[in-house]
Protein backbone atom coordinates (compact mmCIF):
# COMPACT_ATOMS: atom_id res chain seq x y z
CA UNK A 1 0.00 0.00 0.00
CA UNK A 2 1.55 3.51 -1.02
CA UNK A 3 1.62 6.53 0.52
CA UNK A 4 0.02 8.43 -2.56
CA UNK A 5 -3.31 6.25 -1.51
CA UNK A 6 -3.88 7.27 1.70
CA UNK A 7 -3.24 11.10 0.78
CA UNK A 8 -5.67 10.39 -1.99
CA UNK A 9 -8.47 9.25 -0.07
CA UNK A 10 -7.61 11.91 2.83
CA UNK A 11 -8.27 14.27 0.41
CA UNK A 12 -11.89 12.81 -1.06
CA UNK A 13 -12.73 12.61 2.90
CA UNK A 14 -12.00 15.68 3.94
CA UNK A 15 -13.77 17.61 1.20
CA UNK A 16 -16.59 15.87 2.29
CA UNK A 17 -16.57 16.14 5.68
CA UNK A 18 -16.14 19.82 5.80
CA UNK A 19 -18.73 20.31 3.05
CA UNK A 20 -21.30 21.36 5.87
CA UNK A 21 -19.52 24.87 6.44
CA UNK A 22 -20.41 27.45 3.64
CA UNK A 23 -19.67 30.61 5.10
CA UNK A 24 -17.02 32.85 5.93
CA UNK A 25 -15.67 32.56 9.73
CA UNK A 26 -12.88 34.50 10.60
CA UNK A 27 -11.30 32.85 13.57
CA UNK A 28 -12.15 29.62 13.37
CA UNK A 29 -9.81 27.39 15.84
CA UNK A 30 -9.88 23.63 14.55
CA UNK A 31 -8.00 20.51 16.32
CA UNK A 32 -6.75 17.84 14.42
CA UNK A 33 -6.33 14.19 15.66
CA UNK A 34 -3.94 11.66 14.50
CA UNK A 35 -5.78 8.94 12.56
CA UNK A 36 -6.16 5.75 13.52
CA UNK A 37 -3.66 2.89 11.87
CA UNK A 38 -5.94 0.35 12.32
CA UNK A 39 -5.27 -1.80 9.38
CA UNK A 40 -2.94 -4.34 11.46
CA UNK A 41 0.56 -3.07 9.46
CA UNK A 42 3.07 -1.32 11.94
CA UNK A 43 5.19 -0.45 9.11
CA UNK A 44 1.92 2.27 8.32
CA UNK A 45 2.23 3.74 11.70
CA UNK A 46 3.77 7.02 10.58
CA UNK A 47 1.13 7.61 8.59
CA UNK A 48 -0.93 8.28 11.88
CA UNK A 49 0.98 11.57 12.81
CA UNK A 50 2.21 12.32 9.03
CA UNK A 51 -1.06 13.05 7.74
CA UNK A 52 -2.30 15.65 10.01
CA UNK A 53 1.15 17.07 10.21
CA UNK A 54 1.16 18.23 7.09
CA UNK A 55 -2.18 19.13 6.37
CA UNK A 56 -1.84 21.46 9.50
CA UNK A 57 1.36 23.24 7.84
CA UNK A 58 -0.48 23.65 4.81
CA UNK A 59 -3.29 25.72 6.49
CA UNK A 60 -1.26 27.66 8.63
CA UNK A 61 -0.77 29.82 5.80
CA UNK A 62 -4.44 30.90 6.47
CA UNK A 63 -4.80 33.93 8.58
CA UNK A 64 -8.59 32.96 9.43
CA UNK A 65 -8.07 29.72 10.90
CA UNK A 66 -6.08 28.87 14.07
CA UNK A 67 -4.87 25.30 14.24
CA UNK A 68 -4.49 24.30 17.19
CA UNK A 69 -0.62 23.16 18.45
CA UNK A 70 -0.17 19.47 18.21
CA UNK A 71 1.94 20.23 21.52
CA UNK A 72 -0.78 21.06 23.34
CA UNK A 73 -3.33 18.39 22.51
CA UNK A 74 -0.67 16.27 23.45
CA UNK A 75 -0.74 17.84 27.01
CA UNK A 76 -4.20 17.43 27.36
CA UNK A 77 -4.23 13.81 26.06
CA UNK A 78 -2.00 13.10 28.56
CA UNK A 79 -3.64 14.90 31.16
CA UNK A 80 -6.89 12.26 30.05
CA UNK A 81 -4.63 9.52 29.83
CA UNK A 82 -5.15 9.07 26.38
CA UNK A 83 -2.51 9.00 22.75
CA UNK A 84 -2.43 11.15 20.26
CA UNK A 85 -2.91 8.62 17.94
CA UNK A 86 -5.37 6.59 20.29
CA UNK A 87 -8.62 5.34 20.21
CA UNK A 88 -11.18 8.16 21.00
CA UNK A 89 -14.78 8.39 21.03
CA UNK A 90 -17.28 11.55 20.67
CA UNK A 91 -17.67 12.33 24.32
CA UNK A 92 -13.89 12.32 25.09
CA UNK A 93 -13.27 14.29 21.47
CA UNK A 94 -16.01 16.90 22.70
CA UNK A 95 -13.35 17.55 25.88
CA UNK A 96 -10.61 17.80 24.22
CA UNK A 97 -12.32 20.19 21.96
CA UNK A 98 -13.18 22.50 25.01
CA UNK A 99 -9.84 22.10 26.84
CA UNK A 100 -8.49 23.14 23.37
CA UNK A 101 -10.65 25.82 23.04
CA UNK A 102 -11.22 24.55 19.22
CA UNK A 103 -15.12 24.93 17.50
CA UNK A 104 -14.67 21.54 15.72
CA UNK A 105 -12.68 18.17 16.14
CA UNK A 106 -11.91 15.66 13.64
CA UNK A 107 -11.31 11.99 14.41
CA UNK A 108 -10.10 9.59 11.76
CA UNK A 109 -8.85 5.75 11.14
CA UNK A 110 -7.75 3.85 8.24
CA UNK A 111 -8.53 0.23 8.02
CA UNK A 112 -8.22 -2.34 5.44
CA UNK A 113 -9.79 -5.44 4.15
CA UNK A 114 -7.82 -7.88 1.05
CA UNK A 115 -6.29 -5.23 -1.35
CA UNK A 116 -9.33 -2.58 -0.37
CA UNK A 117 -8.52 0.53 1.91
CA UNK A 118 -10.72 2.98 3.73
CA UNK A 119 -10.85 5.99 5.53
CA UNK A 120 -13.71 6.72 8.40
CA UNK A 121 -13.82 10.08 9.77
CA UNK A 122 -16.12 11.74 12.27
CA UNK A 123 -16.15 16.02 12.64
CA UNK A 124 -17.38 16.93 16.14
CA UNK A 125 -19.15 20.01 17.15
CA UNK A 126 -17.43 21.13 19.87
CA UNK A 127 -20.51 23.20 21.37
CA UNK A 128 -23.16 20.70 20.70
CA UNK A 129 -20.73 17.31 20.91
CA UNK A 130 -23.20 16.09 17.94
CA UNK A 131 -21.32 14.10 15.21
CA UNK A 132 -21.52 16.89 12.28
CA UNK A 133 -20.54 14.17 9.78
CA UNK A 134 -19.32 10.22 9.45
CA UNK A 135 -17.99 8.99 6.29
CA UNK A 136 -15.87 6.22 4.82
CA UNK A 137 -13.98 6.52 1.36
CA UNK A 138 -12.42 3.29 -0.47
CA UNK A 139 -9.46 3.01 -2.96
CA UNK A 140 -7.08 1.22 -4.55
CA UNK A 141 -5.21 3.64 -7.02
CA UNK A 142 -2.58 5.60 -6.73
CA UNK A 143 -2.16 9.38 -7.14
CA UNK A 144 0.99 12.24 -6.58
CA UNK A 145 1.20 12.34 -3.06
CA UNK A 146 2.62 16.33 -2.74
CA UNK A 147 -0.52 17.66 -5.27
CA UNK A 148 -3.36 15.89 -3.12
CA UNK A 149 -2.47 17.33 0.11
CA UNK A 150 -2.19 20.78 -1.49
CA UNK A 151 -6.19 20.23 -3.17
CA UNK A 152 -6.94 18.78 0.56
CA UNK A 153 -5.53 22.02 2.40
CA UNK A 154 -6.89 24.29 -0.46
CA UNK A 155 -10.55 22.29 -0.10
CA UNK A 156 -10.54 22.45 3.97
CA UNK A 157 -9.51 26.85 3.49
CA UNK A 158 -12.30 27.16 1.24
CA UNK A 159 -14.70 24.92 3.35
CA UNK A 160 -14.37 26.35 6.25
CA UNK A 161 -13.43 29.92 5.61
CA UNK A 162 -15.05 30.97 2.38
CA UNK A 163 -11.80 32.10 1.12
CA UNK A 164 -10.42 30.67 -2.00
CA UNK A 165 -6.78 30.59 -1.71
CA UNK A 166 -3.62 28.53 -3.39
CA UNK A 167 -0.98 26.22 -1.64
CA UNK A 168 1.04 24.83 -4.30
CA UNK A 169 1.78 28.22 -5.64
CA UNK A 170 4.59 28.28 -3.15
CA UNK A 171 6.43 24.93 -3.26
CA UNK A 172 8.57 23.46 -5.50
CA UNK A 173 7.88 19.88 -6.72
CA UNK A 174 10.32 19.56 -9.29
CA UNK A 175 12.83 17.44 -8.19
CA UNK A 176 15.96 19.02 -6.19
CA UNK A 177 18.64 16.73 -7.58
CA UNK A 178 18.63 14.80 -10.08
CA UNK A 179 21.91 12.12 -10.49
CA UNK A 180 21.83 10.26 -13.85
CA UNK A 181 25.09 7.80 -14.56
CA UNK A 182 25.07 4.58 -16.15
CA UNK A 183 22.14 2.92 -16.12
CA UNK A 184 20.26 3.99 -12.94
CA UNK A 185 18.35 7.26 -11.94
CA UNK A 186 18.40 9.23 -8.49
CA UNK A 187 15.61 12.24 -7.88
CA UNK A 188 15.16 13.52 -4.21
CA UNK A 189 12.52 16.01 -3.52
CA UNK A 190 11.25 17.45 -0.44
CA UNK A 191 7.63 18.30 0.78
CA UNK A 192 7.31 21.90 1.41
CA UNK A 193 10.59 22.90 2.11
CA UNK A 194 9.05 26.61 2.80
CA UNK A 195 6.09 26.08 5.51
CA UNK A 196 8.26 23.41 7.35
CA UNK A 197 11.54 25.83 8.33
CA UNK A 198 11.02 26.55 11.50
CA UNK A 199 7.48 24.63 12.43
CA UNK A 200 9.74 21.89 14.29
CA UNK A 201 7.90 19.33 12.05
CA UNK A 202 8.95 16.85 10.47
CA UNK A 203 10.03 16.42 6.61
CA UNK A 204 9.79 13.94 4.21
CA UNK A 205 12.60 13.47 1.51
CA UNK A 206 11.84 11.32 -1.37
CA UNK A 207 14.10 8.95 -3.33
CA UNK A 208 13.39 7.61 -6.55
CA UNK A 209 15.68 4.76 -8.37
CA UNK A 210 15.15 4.16 -11.91
CA UNK A 211 17.03 1.95 -14.16
CA UNK A 212 17.05 2.11 -17.82
CA UNK A 213 15.67 -0.23 -20.28
CA UNK A 214 18.61 -2.80 -20.21
CA UNK A 215 18.97 -3.68 -23.55
CA UNK A 216 19.84 -7.60 -24.95
CA UNK A 217 23.16 -8.62 -24.16
CA UNK A 218 25.04 -11.45 -22.82
CA UNK A 219 23.89 -11.70 -19.42
CA UNK A 220 25.78 -12.31 -16.18
CA UNK A 221 26.27 -15.42 -14.89
CA UNK A 222 23.32 -17.12 -11.93
CA UNK A 223 24.60 -18.46 -8.88
CA UNK A 224 21.26 -20.45 -7.47
CA UNK A 225 20.83 -22.55 -4.22
CA UNK A 226 17.09 -24.04 -5.59
CA UNK A 227 15.11 -24.76 -1.83
CA UNK A 228 12.53 -27.32 -2.19
CA UNK A 229 10.26 -27.54 1.06
CA UNK A 230 9.65 -31.71 0.82
CA UNK A 231 7.13 -32.07 3.90
CA UNK A 232 4.42 -34.50 4.26
CA UNK A 233 1.73 -31.68 2.82
CA UNK A 234 3.84 -31.47 -0.41
CA UNK A 235 2.44 -34.60 -1.70
CA UNK A 236 -0.93 -33.47 -2.22
CA UNK A 237 -2.44 -31.67 -4.90
CA UNK A 238 0.75 -33.01 -7.09
CA UNK A 239 2.52 -29.71 -5.58
CA UNK A 240 5.55 -31.67 -5.45
CA UNK A 241 5.39 -32.88 -8.98
CA UNK A 242 5.15 -29.13 -9.99
CA UNK A 243 7.91 -28.23 -7.71
CA UNK A 244 10.42 -31.17 -9.41
CA UNK A 245 8.77 -29.69 -12.43
CA UNK A 246 10.30 -26.21 -12.12
CA UNK A 247 13.98 -27.51 -10.91
CA UNK A 248 14.00 -29.06 -14.24
CA UNK A 249 12.69 -25.83 -15.91
CA UNK A 250 15.25 -23.62 -13.80
CA UNK A 251 18.19 -26.36 -14.98
CA UNK A 252 17.15 -26.66 -18.92
CA UNK A 253 17.73 -22.49 -18.70
CA UNK A 254 21.12 -22.41 -17.41
CA UNK A 255 24.27 -21.97 -19.31
CA UNK A 256 27.03 -24.74 -18.36
CA UNK A 257 29.44 -22.41 -16.84
CA UNK A 258 26.69 -20.91 -14.14
CA UNK A 259 26.41 -22.48 -10.73
CA UNK A 260 23.16 -24.64 -9.16
CA UNK A 261 22.35 -26.13 -6.00
CA UNK A 262 19.03 -28.12 -4.51
CA UNK A 263 18.49 -28.60 -1.44
CA UNK A 264 15.42 -30.15 -0.06
CA UNK A 265 13.72 -29.86 3.91
CA UNK A 266 11.21 -32.01 5.69
CA UNK A 267 12.09 -33.01 9.05
CA UNK A 268 15.52 -33.11 7.86
CA UNK A 269 17.68 -31.30 5.24
CA UNK A 270 18.76 -33.25 2.41
CA UNK A 271 21.76 -31.70 -0.15
CA UNK A 272 20.25 -33.02 -3.34
CA UNK A 273 22.68 -31.35 -5.60
CA UNK A 274 26.12 -29.40 -3.81
CA UNK A 275 27.10 -25.88 -5.83
CA UNK A 276 28.70 -27.16 -9.30
CA UNK A 277 28.24 -25.61 -12.86
CA UNK A 278 25.31 -27.21 -14.90
CA UNK A 279 26.88 -29.39 -17.07
CA UNK A 280 25.87 -32.32 -16.22
CA UNK A 281 21.90 -31.85 -16.40
CA UNK A 282 21.14 -35.40 -17.47
CA UNK A 283 22.30 -36.62 -13.73
CA UNK A 284 21.26 -33.77 -11.91
CA UNK A 285 17.41 -34.56 -13.65
CA UNK A 286 17.71 -37.82 -12.37
CA UNK A 287 18.07 -36.65 -8.71
CA UNK A 288 15.76 -34.34 -9.34
CA UNK A 289 13.16 -37.47 -10.02
CA UNK A 290 13.84 -38.93 -7.04
CA UNK A 291 12.64 -35.96 -4.18
CA UNK A 292 10.34 -37.84 -2.42
CA UNK A 293 8.12 -35.77 0.23
CA UNK A 294 7.31 -36.83 3.92
CA UNK A 295 7.78 -35.05 7.51
CA UNK A 296 7.09 -31.54 8.93
CA UNK A 297 9.09 -28.42 7.38
CA UNK A 298 12.72 -27.44 9.04
CA UNK A 299 12.79 -24.49 6.91
CA UNK A 300 15.23 -22.44 8.43
CA UNK A 301 17.59 -26.05 8.09
CA UNK A 302 16.59 -25.76 4.42
CA UNK A 303 17.31 -22.19 3.97
CA UNK A 304 20.88 -21.69 5.70
CA UNK A 305 22.13 -24.94 3.59
CA UNK A 306 20.30 -22.62 0.92
CA UNK A 307 22.88 -19.77 1.71
CA UNK A 308 25.93 -22.21 2.50
CA UNK A 309 25.99 -23.37 -1.13
CA UNK A 310 25.87 -19.95 -2.60
CA UNK A 311 28.15 -18.86 -0.65
CA UNK A 312 31.02 -21.16 -2.03
CA UNK A 313 30.71 -19.48 -5.14
CA UNK A 314 29.72 -15.89 -3.75
CA UNK A 315 31.53 -13.29 -6.05
CA UNK A 316 30.27 -10.08 -7.39
CA UNK A 317 28.97 -9.52 -11.16
CA UNK A 318 27.21 -12.58 -10.95
CA UNK A 319 23.56 -12.92 -9.42
CA UNK A 320 23.80 -14.96 -5.94
CA UNK A 321 20.57 -15.94 -5.06
CA UNK A 322 18.78 -18.75 -3.54
CA UNK A 323 14.96 -19.76 -4.48
CA UNK A 324 12.85 -21.13 -1.50
CA UNK A 325 9.17 -23.15 -2.55
CA UNK A 326 7.02 -23.60 0.78
CA UNK A 327 3.64 -24.97 1.11
CA UNK A 328 3.55 -25.24 4.84
CA UNK A 329 4.88 -23.25 8.07
CA UNK A 330 8.43 -23.42 9.87
CA UNK A 331 7.44 -26.01 12.75
CA UNK A 332 11.36 -27.07 13.33
CA UNK A 333 14.42 -25.37 13.90
CA UNK A 334 14.44 -21.81 13.94
CA UNK A 335 10.98 -20.88 13.63
CA UNK A 336 10.40 -16.96 15.02
CA UNK A 337 9.49 -14.55 12.09
CA UNK A 338 12.32 -12.07 13.27
CA UNK A 339 15.17 -14.48 13.66
CA UNK A 340 14.71 -16.03 9.97
CA UNK A 341 14.67 -12.15 8.42
CA UNK A 342 17.33 -11.47 10.37
CA UNK A 343 19.18 -13.76 9.00
CA UNK A 344 18.10 -12.59 5.50
CA UNK A 345 19.11 -9.44 6.10
CA UNK A 346 22.40 -10.45 7.14
CA UNK A 347 22.98 -12.56 4.03
CA UNK A 348 22.06 -9.50 1.84
CA UNK A 349 24.89 -7.37 2.96
CA UNK A 350 27.22 -10.08 2.36
CA UNK A 351 25.51 -10.10 -1.29
CA UNK A 352 23.33 -13.06 -0.64
CA UNK A 353 19.31 -12.12 -1.77
CA UNK A 354 16.65 -14.87 -1.40
CA UNK A 355 13.25 -14.90 -3.67
CA UNK A 356 10.31 -16.81 -1.89
CA UNK A 357 7.52 -18.83 -3.15
CA UNK A 358 4.35 -19.58 -1.34
CA UNK A 359 1.89 -22.29 -2.51
CA UNK A 360 -1.04 -23.46 -1.13
CA UNK A 361 -3.57 -22.05 1.68
CA UNK A 362 -1.47 -23.05 4.66
CA UNK A 363 1.89 -21.51 4.68
CA UNK A 364 2.74 -17.98 6.46
CA UNK A 365 2.63 -15.10 4.22
CA UNK A 366 4.23 -12.85 6.56
CA UNK A 367 7.07 -15.15 6.50
CA UNK A 368 8.07 -15.86 3.63
CA UNK A 369 6.94 -11.99 2.60
CA UNK A 370 9.66 -10.99 4.68
CA UNK A 371 11.96 -12.99 4.37
CA UNK A 372 12.16 -11.36 0.48
CA UNK A 373 11.79 -8.05 1.72
CA UNK A 374 14.80 -7.99 4.50
CA UNK A 375 16.73 -10.38 1.81
CA UNK A 376 16.13 -7.54 -0.80
CA UNK A 377 14.39 -10.53 -3.14
CA UNK A 378 11.13 -11.16 -4.60
CA UNK A 379 8.04 -12.41 -2.95
CA UNK A 380 5.45 -14.59 -5.02
CA UNK A 381 1.68 -16.31 -3.84
CA UNK A 382 1.15 -19.21 -6.24
CA UNK A 383 -2.21 -19.55 -6.52
CA UNK A 384 -2.65 -22.86 -7.10
CA UNK A 385 0.56 -25.77 -8.16
CA UNK A 386 0.08 -25.55 -11.79
CA UNK A 387 1.35 -21.99 -11.36
CA UNK A 388 5.14 -23.01 -10.23
CA UNK A 389 6.57 -23.80 -13.68
CA UNK A 390 5.39 -20.42 -15.34
CA UNK A 391 6.08 -18.04 -11.70
CA UNK A 392 9.48 -19.39 -11.92
CA UNK A 393 10.02 -18.60 -15.53
CA UNK A 394 9.35 -15.07 -14.48
CA UNK A 395 11.50 -14.65 -11.67
CA UNK A 396 14.51 -16.48 -13.70
CA UNK A 397 13.58 -14.10 -16.55
CA UNK A 398 14.06 -10.61 -13.96
CA UNK A 399 17.59 -12.60 -12.89
CA UNK A 400 18.53 -12.70 -16.61
CA UNK A 401 17.59 -8.58 -16.66
CA UNK A 402 19.95 -7.44 -14.04
CA UNK A 403 20.96 -3.75 -14.73
CA UNK A 404 22.73 -3.12 -10.85
CA UNK A 405 24.10 -5.24 -8.04
CA UNK A 406 24.50 -4.70 -4.52
CA UNK A 407 22.32 -0.99 -4.57
CA UNK A 408 22.82 1.39 -1.67
CA UNK A 409 21.67 4.71 -0.89
CA UNK A 410 23.17 6.44 2.00
CA UNK A 411 22.06 9.73 3.44
CA UNK A 412 24.71 11.90 5.52
CA UNK A 413 23.01 14.84 7.87
CA UNK A 414 24.22 17.42 9.85
CA UNK A 415 24.11 16.28 13.20
CA UNK A 416 20.78 18.36 14.06
CA UNK A 417 18.88 16.51 11.77
CA UNK A 418 17.77 13.21 12.92
CA UNK A 419 16.36 10.24 10.14
CA UNK A 420 13.68 9.17 11.91
CA UNK A 421 11.90 6.29 9.87
CA UNK A 422 11.74 4.74 6.68
CA UNK A 423 8.63 3.03 5.87
CA UNK A 424 9.51 -0.47 4.53
CA UNK A 425 12.64 -0.45 4.38
CA UNK A 426 15.03 -2.04 7.21
CA UNK A 427 17.98 0.82 7.86
CA UNK A 428 20.81 1.32 9.93
CA UNK A 429 22.17 4.89 11.33
CA UNK A 430 25.31 5.48 12.32
CA UNK A 431 27.40 8.94 12.80
CA UNK A 432 24.81 10.65 10.99
CA UNK A 433 24.91 8.07 8.05
CA UNK A 434 21.73 5.93 7.26
CA UNK A 435 22.00 3.34 5.04
CA UNK A 436 19.46 1.51 3.18
CA UNK A 437 20.53 -2.08 1.11
CA UNK A 438 18.47 -2.93 -2.01
CA UNK A 439 19.95 -5.40 -3.26
CA UNK A 440 19.47 -6.15 -7.19
CA UNK A 441 17.74 -3.66 -9.17
CA UNK A 442 16.36 -4.87 -12.65
CA UNK A 443 16.41 -3.35 -16.34
CA UNK A 444 13.11 -0.78 -16.41
CA UNK A 445 12.50 -1.04 -12.86
CA UNK A 446 12.03 1.56 -10.13
CA UNK A 447 12.80 1.36 -5.98
CA UNK A 448 11.33 4.44 -3.96
CA UNK A 449 11.90 5.39 -0.07
CA UNK A 450 10.57 7.98 1.79
CA UNK A 451 12.69 9.12 4.78
CA UNK A 452 11.07 10.98 8.20
CA UNK A 453 13.35 13.90 8.94
CA UNK A 454 13.35 15.57 11.86
CA UNK A 455 14.67 19.39 11.47
CA UNK A 456 15.62 21.55 14.25
CA UNK A 457 13.13 24.79 15.04
CA UNK A 458 15.66 26.94 12.80
CA UNK A 459 16.86 26.22 9.29
CA UNK A 460 19.29 28.79 7.99
CA UNK A 461 18.88 29.30 4.18
CA UNK A 462 21.98 27.45 3.12
CA UNK A 463 22.13 24.73 4.95
CA UNK A 464 22.45 21.15 3.25
CA UNK A 465 19.60 19.00 4.87
CA UNK A 466 21.08 15.52 3.42
CA UNK A 467 23.30 14.41 0.88
CA UNK A 468 22.05 11.36 -0.69
CA UNK A 469 24.68 8.98 -2.22
CA UNK A 470 23.61 6.49 -4.40
CA UNK A 471 26.20 3.31 -5.04
CA UNK A 472 26.01 0.00 -7.00
CA UNK A 473 27.59 -2.45 -9.28
CA UNK A 474 27.12 -1.09 -12.83
CA UNK A 475 26.82 -4.96 -14.34
CA UNK A 476 26.04 -3.69 -17.71
CA UNK A 477 29.54 -1.84 -17.84
CA UNK A 478 31.57 -4.65 -16.30
CA UNK A 479 30.42 -4.47 -13.31
CA UNK A 480 32.28 -0.95 -12.20
CA UNK A 481 31.64 0.41 -8.51
CA UNK A 482 29.49 3.45 -9.41
CA UNK A 483 29.06 6.24 -6.51
CA UNK A 484 27.51 9.24 -7.12
CA UNK A 485 25.46 11.98 -4.64
CA UNK A 486 23.16 15.14 -4.67
CA UNK A 487 23.11 17.51 -1.86
CA UNK A 488 19.43 18.42 -0.77
CA UNK A 489 18.56 21.99 0.64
Amino acid sequence: MSVQRFFLAGAVLFAVLFGGFGTATEDLRVAVLDFQNQTGQPELNYLEAAIPSVLITDLSICEQLTLVERARLQEILDEMQLALSGVVNDEQATEIGELAGADAILVGSITAGGQVFRIDGRLVDVASGQVILAEKRSWLSDDEILLAVDELAEQIICKLTGVETGVSGDFIYEPLGVVEDHVLKMETALDQPVWLNGSGEAVFLQVDIYSKEVPARERIPLNLALVIDRSGSMASARKLDYARQSAKFILENLAKDDIISIVTYGSKVQLVVPAQKAAAKRKTIQLIDEITAGGATNLSGGMLEGFSQVAKNLKTGQVNRVLLLSDGLANEGITRADKLSEICYEKSLQGMAISTFGVGADYDEDLLLGLAELGVGNYYYIYSPEEIPTIFAREMSGLMAIAAQNVKIRVQTPADIKVVDIPGYLWETRNNETEVALGDIFSNDHFSLTLELQLPQAIPDSLCLADVVLQYDDVVNKGERITANTPVY
